[in-house]
Parts: structure tokens; sequence; C-alpha cells
């Protein structure tokens, strides 16, 4: 599964607290799902790969979940926050991170202590159905 280190994306949420322990595997399992479905289609899950847009990639996706039967409505919106802070939060991260270190652009490496943008698109908690973190009130993570 090309550009998605799970491990890497689990320390990055564990360092900023940004999804609960406990849900994490979920959110994992849900953009492993969103890059494998969007590979098939032809649409890049990496930001300047193929065709498509982060907003037309994450709609796609959220269409397809809710076809699904077998899928809860509670599945689909934990679905939507996994995807929007991979692609939001994670992958922003990554890209700034692997021009200044020439490195990987989805290989963060996680530092002590999150930027200023960070910071502000970190999640406030709540307890939403089906676990993970809500953005602050007035802000977008999910497109």
């Amino acid at each position: 599964m090309k550009w998605f280190d799970t491990e890497r994306f689990a320390e990055f949420c564990r360092k900023r607290d940004l999804v609960p322990e406990r849900y994490l595997s979920f959110y994992i399992r849900w953009i492993k799902r969103f890059i494998q479905l969007s590979g098939s289609r032809g649409i890049s899950a990496v930001p300047g790969e193929g065709v498509g847009k982060d907003e037309d990639r994450l709609l796609f996706f959220m269409e397809h979940l809710r076809a699904d039967v077998s899928v809860e409505d509670w599945q689909v919106e934990q679905a939507q926050r996994a995807v929007g802070l991979y692609l939001n939060v994670f992958l922003p991260v990554a890209e700034e991170r692997g021009r200044i270190a020439g490195g990987s652009p989805a290989l963060p490496a996680v530092a002590d202590e999150p930027s200023a943008v960070q910071k502000e698109s970190r999640p406030t908690g709540g307890g939403t159905v089906g676990g993970g973190a809500r953005p602050p009130r007035g802000m977008r993570c999910c497109g």
C-alpha cells in the first residue's frame, strides 16, 4: 500500500493525542480502505498524483460507504473523520517535513511539540459515536 505507513500515522496521532488509542486501529483501516478504493478507481490518494482533489476523493469514498449496507451511519462518520485527519493533518505535515528534510513526503518525523498549524488543526475531543475527536467549531476537517 503505497504512501501509507501505519506505524508513522499511529505515532503521529499518539504524540498529538488526535485519536483515542482504542479507535486508532479503526482509523487506520478506514484510511487503508480509502487508499485502496481511490487506487482501484484511478484516483490517487496522494496529493499531486493522478487526478482528483482531496474533496472529490473523500466524497467518492463517502458515497461508496453510504451505498454499502454493511456499513452503519456511525461508521461512515468515523471513516470521514479518519480520512479527513489523514488528508488535512497528517499529509500536510508529511509534505512539509519532506520538503525541509528532503525525505519521503508521507513519512513525517514526529516532533515533541506540534507546530502552530497543527495546534490550530488539533481536535478538541468530545464524545462522538464511533470514536475520534471533532475539530473545533468552525473548522472543517474533512473537506
